[in-house]
């Protein structure tokens, strides 16, 4: 029940990232046409409603190893258009909700075990002040800072350990069946897996968040043929990244 539990917290984690990334277009004006969990496969089944209200469509898809926000065509006609710093903050809005939530879970954990004090909740407190006050700096400076610490990490892991430094959702449920024996086990767990979502969305490979805010940078300085490049290059790479997570899964399940 407990690993259900943890799984459902990666879903939720999941889920939030994009609602970081659905509030901040709304905020800056661009018109969301769909919000999905899970990644459409062609011909394959899937759960649509629509939020009337905000006339956005919801997609559910049996493939659940991400999640996605697509805009309207108008919507990405002003996304085009808009202020570098705006799309910074765009794209950053879904990390900053995983950190957020990560806190929140932390918080929870910690004043379920009783260890709640003064100090350990001003200190989680003022930092999700700090992201929800100041999202663009943190988007234009320590994202990317972190995307490559996480490219370095992951690229010496592989070259290490190459069928046990990557996983896909395999790797997941058995992470999630080592560390939910209790309640508070699986919260920390909800911790480390939205912060992990956050990570991985830093790493400097389009469309990942890291990769389009180094994009953003890019076209900044008028590198727009550099950008282009780095856009292909960097998209390929990542394919052959998840490809690779996908063979350790299968690699894992025959040990």
């Amino acid at each position: 029940m407990l690993i259900v539990f943890t799984i459902i917290l990666f879903l939720l984690a999941a889920a939030l990232h994009e609602v970081g990334h659905l509030i901040a277009m709304r905020k800056a004006g661009i018109e969301v046409a769909e919000i999905g969990l899970g990644i459409p496969v062609s011909g394959w089944p899937r759960l649509t409603f629509l939020l009337r209200r905000a006339n956005i469509r919801v997609c559910l898809h049996p493939l659940i190893i991400g999640a996605y926000v697509r805009p309207s065509e108008r919507g990405c006609a002003v996304m085009a258009d808009l202020f570098w710093r705006t799309k910074i903050y765009i794209y950053c809005a879904g990390i900053i909700a995983n950190l957020l939530f990560s806190l929140s879970l932390a918080l929870a954990t910690i004043y379920i075990e009783g260890d709640l004090n003064w100090q350990a909740f001003l200190r989680i407190t003022l930092t999700m002040l700090v992201l929800s006050m100041w999202p663009t700096f943190f988007g234009a400076t320590m994202v990317p800072l972190v995307g490559l610490a996480c490219f370095y990490s992951l690229a010496k892991g592989i070259w290490q350990e190459p069928f046990d430094s990557l996983g896909g959702p395999v790797a997941i449920i058995k992470f999630a069946s080592q560390w939910s024996g209790t309640i508070t086990a699986s919260l920390w767990t909800g911790v480390i897996i939205s912060l992990s979502i956050g990570a991985v969305n830093c790493l400097p490979f389009v469309p990942l968040d890291g990769g389009a805010i180094m994009k953003v940078w890019l076209e900044r300085f008028k590198l727009t043929k550099v950008a282009l490049i780095y856009e292909r290059l960097s998209a390929c790479l990542l394919i052959l990244i998840f490809a690779w997570a996908l063979i350790c899964d299968m690699i894992s399940l025959f040990r």
